[in-house]
């Protein structure tokens, strides 16, 4: 006889919200998102996590932590504070997933838009975060400056995808730091309701809205 899986689910009629089976979370609710992955990388140093057909590239957890923990030394170095914000213009190219395991470890807040999106709808995103740091695809390079220059925001631009002459590129911020990232571990946060990403809405009624998700509801969803 086949088995079926059950998938029960509840209503709350006085809060009028659908809810699906509770799970048991396994993690410390004020830990941060980027201490799991940090866990998780490091317990299983030699298996692949990333294949990236389109680039040909292949990394296995060592790799992404490695860069991931050099990102953050580098970001801990220009004195990036977790109450900044950096922004990504990315599409899913390999070194993106480094990038923001880097900026997990160091909990600093990242607001990423759709590499798709104009140079008006990108302004109206950033105008909210102001962010202190600009990571993006060659292809949308010039779209990036305008909007930092629009904004003046004065920061750093850092290609992650191709080259554009004369632009610094994530590849800048790999240099080796020895000791250092043997001894490294990702920092503390004071509370899991710590913004740990900023996403947009899709934008299909208006300009996009930014929306926040918590550490706690990241480390939640890695609990399932």
């Amino acid at each position: 006889m086949a088995m079926g899986i059950s998938m029960s689910t509840n209503f709350d009629a006085d809060r009028k919200v659908w809810a699906g089976m509770k799970k048991q979370v396994l993690y410390d609710p004020n830990a941060s998102i980027g201490q799991v992955i940090y866990s998780r990388l490091s317990s299983n140093l030699k298996n692949i996590i990333q294949i990236n057909d389109s680039e040909g590239i292949t990394f296995t957890n060592e790799d992404v932590l490695t860069m991931s923990v050099r990102i953050a030394l580098s970001l801990q170095e220009k004195e990036v504070k977790q109450t900044d914000f950096i922004g990504i213009m990315s599409s899913n190219t390999s070194y993106l997933m480094p990038l923001c395991y880097g900026l997990f470890f160091t909990n600093i807040p990242f607001h990423p838009v759709d590499a798709t999106f104009t140079k008006d709808v990108v302004a109206h995103c950033w105008s909210k975060t102001r962010p202190k740091i600009l990571f993006c695809d060659g292809s949308v390079f010039n779209i990036v400056k305008e909007v930092s220059e629009e904004l003046k925001l004065n920061c750093e631009i850092y290609v992650i995808k191709d080259k554009v002459e004369g632009a610094k590129h994530i590849e800048d911020l790999f240099e080796d730091r020895g000791f250092s990232e043997r001894l490294f571990y990702p920092e503390d946060i004071s509370s899991g309701n710590n913004t740990a990403v900023v996403v947009c809405s899709s934008g299909s009624v208006g300009l996009p809205k930014a929306v926040t998700i918590s550490h706690r509801s990241l480390t939640t969803m890695c609990s399932f």
